[in-house]
This record gives structure tokens, sequence and C-alpha cells, in this order.
């Protein structure tokens, strides 16, 4: 693609940029979910621009979602996400729906879905805390990103924080939290999670929460702690059930899904492990300035090979 074409693109889509009517046609969640810009109506037949690697049956679905004769017109990946960004993300991000099979862009009950957001809240949470005590939650996270349409560019190495937030005694009731000041009252839980992100991603790290509110979302909106007890039992919202867990079980969830994204079909495969929950007295609560010790478990968490 020489400097013309791509000059070409940019005087196209900077055509459409102040033209509202025809941007509102679309919501930002079809934008950013088919990857695609609408260019002119002529009659029952809507021009709009996709990336050059768009998937065909993405073309496809959208006319059909839509009801009308899609035209594509293709523009260099690298312009028509940048385009997009500018006319409809504007730094913020879109919830897509979500599938269980790879062929939903064939399924005449799955178009409705890619045309709006998916529900950020799918079970009203609640809370019934026990305001004396504190519930630590040990766990681990695992995600691998797919394209099923294409070979993604490579991502780069995000190397988290490796300073794990608390070890819960082994031999009591009461927990060592490495931060230089108590959690405040209005924290109900507090997490420790190891996180590892493969795939069309890459990184991995140690991760602290001071949850005030539920839910508090582990993966939008696929996997939220929704509930909480007076006991510490917390309620996991898991793609499309709800899973309680007690102090002392350590249960494994896993999920796989399908979206799309930018014109592709994504399939990611999520895995979260219960390490440990326990309510704490807040009197049993010390405080470390050190970095707390790594065993071998702490470093295949970190490998992400616990949940391999």
């Amino acid at each position: 693609m020489d400097e013309a074409d791509i000059k070409a693109q940019v005087e196209r889509l900077e055509a459409v940029r102040t033209d509202e009517d025809l941007l509102k046609l679309f919501p930002p969640v079809v934008a950013a979910g088919f990857g695609a810009i609408p260019l002119a109506r002529r009659g029952p037949t809507l021009e709009v621009a996709f990336a050059r690697s768009v998937n065909p049956a993405a073309v496809t679905a959208l006319g059909r979602a839509l009801g009308v004769r899609v035209e594509p017109w293709l523009a260099e990946d690298a312009v028509l996400q940048a385009y997009l960004s500018r006319l409809y993300l504007r730094g913020t991000s879109v919830n897509f729906n979500t599938f269980l099979d790879e062929g939903f862009l064939a399924r005449p009950d799955a178009l409705p879905l890619l045309l709006v957001e998916k529900d950020g809240e799918p079970v009203k949470p609640h809370v019934r805390a026990d305001h004396g005590r504190l519930v630590l939650l040990d766990m681990a996270y695992r995600s691998v990103l797919e394209d099923l349409d294409g070979t993604p560019p490579p991502s780069p190495y995000e190397a988290g924080d490796t300073e794990r937030p608390f070890d819960l005694d082994r031999d009591g009731d009461g927990a060592m939290l490495h931060r230089p000041e108590d959690p405040p009252r209005d924290v109900l839980l507090l997490i420790s999670e190891s996180y590892c992100y493969e795939g069309c991603e890459h990184r991995r790290g140690w991760r602290a929460h001071d949850v005030r509110e539920l839910p508090h979302l582990v993966h939008p909106s696929e996997v939220q702690i929704c509930g909480l007890e007076s006991d510490g039992t917390l309620h996991f919202y898991v793609y499309d059930r709800v899973e309680r867990v007690r102090p002392g079980q350590s249960p494994r969830f896993d999920l796989r899904y399908h979206f799309l994204s930018f014109g592709h079909r994504y399939r990611r495969s999520i895995a979260v492990r219960v390490y440990a929950l326990r309510p704490v007295k807040r009197a049993d609560l010390r405080r470390a300035a050190e970095a707390l010790p790594w065993t071998v478990e702490h470093l295949a968490r970190y490998l992400g090979h616990d949940l391999a």
C-alpha cells in the first residue's frame, strides 16, 4: 500500500467525520464490534468501511442484522482503527455480547445481540457484612485470548507487580498484610489476585483489591463477585450462573466464550481458582513493611502454570 492509497483512505473517512446523521446509524458497539464506519446511504444500500482483514461473514452478518444491503469499502487496518477511535470510542470501551459457540455469526438469534452492549450487571449485588471482620480472598486468574479470523500483531509483554498483598496465617486465624496502613473501615473484602494473560495478550503479576462495594469485576462482565454474606461466603457470577463459595472451600471455575471485535471472532478461555477465603477479625490483622516471601507455588502462579 503506497502513500497515495493511504491518503485517499484518510480523505474518504475524513469526509464522514462531520456527518452526524450518518455516524449515528451505528452505535459504538456496532462500530467497534464489526470494525465498521458508515460511509454513504443510497436507497436500500449502505456503503460501509471495513478493515481489509475483516471476516467476510461479519460483513454478511451486519447486513442481515440491520436489514440492509451492505456494500463494503476496505481500508488498511491501522487507518480504520484510528478512525474508529476518533469517531466512536474516544477513549471509552464497549461491552460486547458473548456466545458459547464460534459459529454465532451465522445464527439468526445472535444477530440482535451484535447490535447492543451486554448487561454489565446481570444479577443484583447484595452485601450482608460483619463489619468486625475483614474477608480475605486469595485467588488466581488466567485468560487466554485467541483471534479465530487472523493473526494479531505482536503485543508487548507487561510485567505487573511482584509483591503479594497478604499471607494468611497457617496456624491461627490472623493475616499478615503487605501495606503501609490498616485497611479503611469501609473495605469489605481484600483480594490478593495472581493473574496471567496469554494468547493475544501477554501480562502477568499480582494485584491487590480493596473492595468497598459490589459487584467486583474479576473479568467484565463474565466473572463477578456479586454477593457477600456475614459468615464470609462469597457469591461468584460465572458467565450465566451464581456459585457460592464458603470459607475453607477452594473451587476452580472454567469458562470459554466468543465475541466479535474489529470484524474478527475471538475466543477467550478463563480460569479462576480460589486458593483461600477467610473472614479475619480486624484486630488479628498485622502489617509488614517488607515484601512477603515467595514459594515455588507463588512462582507457578506468576507463570500461570497453576491454571494451565
